[in-house]
């Protein structure tokens, strides 16, 4: 399982880094000349930096910090092991990616911490 921040809304850290590293490129998205290749790369280190904050496998009942990567070798989460799963596994990225901008997949745990406010 991954544990995910939103991508938007609240999270400054995102904007702001996204804004960041794109800014290099802003004649090229003004005028939707970027390589695709470019704009997933630097997407896919943005949300290895600010919005997947790390994954956990299910060992019989115990959550494990780390997952089982091709060889099957444990990967602990970090920015360099989240960027080549995420790199290697494009449709999960697609999916964290929908997931993680959906407001109502956040408003649960928002509701949450009011109710303990």
């Amino acid at each position: 399982r991954f544990r995910v921040a939103r991508a938007g809304g609240a999270n400054n850290k995102f904007k702001k880094l996204l804004q960041h590293r794109l800014k290099p490129y802003r004649r090229q998205l003004d005028n939707d000349t970027m390589a695709e290749e470019t704009s997933e790369r630097i997407l896919l280190e943005v949300y290895a930096e600010t919005v997947i904050l790390g994954w956990e496998t299910k060992v019989g009942e115990a959550w494990e910090p780390w997952i089982e990567g091709q060889s099957g070798e444990h990967l602990e989460f970090n920015k360099e092991n989240c960027i080549k799963v995420l790199g290697d596994l494009p449709e999960l990225f697609r999916d964290l990616r929908v997931n993680s901008d959906k407001t109502a997949n956040f408003r649960k745990e928002e509701e949450e911490d009011d109710l303990k406010n």
